[in-house]
């Protein structure tokens, strides 16, 4: 299988999905459910067979003058790859028995493709460039999943967007100085965590970051209330 078309399986195709579901299957929940399930599971399947011939490789593509799209996929990459796609392939089943129960689920849908995507994209990033960009699409795309609740859930979802916001906040400024102590956008340098106060410093703002967006604890309220809030439960 074609290098590309590995990397880009995961996250391009349950995004087509969900907008050729919206396309077609607008005013029919089911099928488009069933478009999701199908886009999830074609993903999954193509990158295991992919996997299969290549398992570790890289893809670089320049850009501009100091950005390139760097994507990377080793065996720690698809291990953490093969948890999410099962993850979303689940979800994406469970959508299919509940859609009915949902008062804007072409919306819905879209949103949650969308962000199942970006999660695979920030697996898959080779720098630090991919890496926000899919962060921050996750975080974009989070909100406006939570938002289709209906009005009811709109104070919840401008929670969980500032609470994101503010731990991608400190994400990004631990990210700058990485790499001001490794002078490179990518990920594949090594950083002594106890080198300096400036390494552990970043060390520390990343790992703040990154579990406050997993709504680890004191971070954790948006949480309960986001589960509360969706038109199903579960998600």
């Amino acid at each position: 299988m074609n290098q590309v078309l590995l990397l880009l399986a995961p996250i391009a195709l349950p995004v087509l999905a969900g907008l050729l579901g919206v396309i077609l299957f607008f005013r029919r929940p089911a099928c488009l459910a069933w478009t999701a399930c199908l886009g999830v599971l074609a993903a999954s399947l193509l990158f295991f067979f992919g996997f299969m011939d290549h398992p570790v490789f890289s893809w670089h593509r320049p850009w501009l003058d100091h950005l390139s799209l760097d994507f990377r996929l080793n065996h720690f990459s698809s291990l953490l790859l093969c948890f999410v796609l099962l993850f979303q392939f689940s979800t994406t089943v469970y959508l299919v028995g509940c859609h009915r129960d949902i008062p804007r689920p072409a919306g819905f849908t879209v949103f949650l493709l969308v962000a199942f995507g970006a999660a695979s994209a920030v697996l898959l990033a080779g720098n630090l460039f991919v890496l926000l960009v899919g962060w921050e699409i996750f975080l974009v795309a989070r909100y406006l999943l939570i938002g289709s609740g209906g009005p009811a859930a709109e104070p919840t979802a401008h929670k969980a967007l500032l609470l994101g916001a503010a731990a991608d906040f400190l994400m990004l400024f631990g990210l700058l100085l990485y790499t001001r102590e490794t002078g490179s956008w990518g990920l594949e340098q090594g950083l002594a965590v106890a080198a300096s106060r400036k390494t552990f410093l970043a060390f520390f703002l990343i790992f703040l970051g990154a579990g406050a967006k997993s709504a680890f604890f004191p971070f954790h309220t948006w949480l309960p209330d986001a589960a509360a809030a969706l038109p199903i439960p579960g998600f």
